[in-house]
């Protein structure tokens, strides 16, 4: 391979199914960051906001289907349900009590990063 060939790793493509990671990073400055956190409280206020009015909604919704006794309505475009739904789940604190060395040679660890503002 000619070295006029060759292409640096910042400029090569990635590998099929392979996301490019972002190399420049733009420090900013403390009043950027201010301006930054002031922004994220500020949405995560009014999408508070909003969670709270779509949960008054959906409650309004239900305790109207509640007092007709169905758990199906439709319009034009639109379909509510609001049905019971049954699902088995594993007890792992029963589990780890009864048979904690089984409990642990099935126990899975993993690390994330948590992203938390305070």
């Amino acid at each position: 391979m000619e070295v006029a060939d060759r292409q640096s790793d910042a400029t090569k493509p990635p590998a099929a199914g392979v996301p490019r990671k972002i190399k420049e990073v733009k420090i900013m400055s403390s009043n950027e960051m201010d301006s930054k956190i002031k922004e994220l409280r500020e949405l995560r206020r009014m999408a508070e906001e909003l969670a709270a009015e779509i949960d008054s909604i959906q409650d309004t919704i239900k305790r109207h289907m509640d007092a007709e006794g169905v758990d199906t309505i439709s319009g034009t475009d639109w379909r509510v349900t609001y049905k019971a739904v049954t699902s088995a789940r594993l007890d792992t604190a029963a589990l780890k009590k009864a048979l904690p060395d089984l409990a642990a040679q099935f126990t899975k660890t993993t690390t994330a990063r948590r992203f938390c503002v305070a």
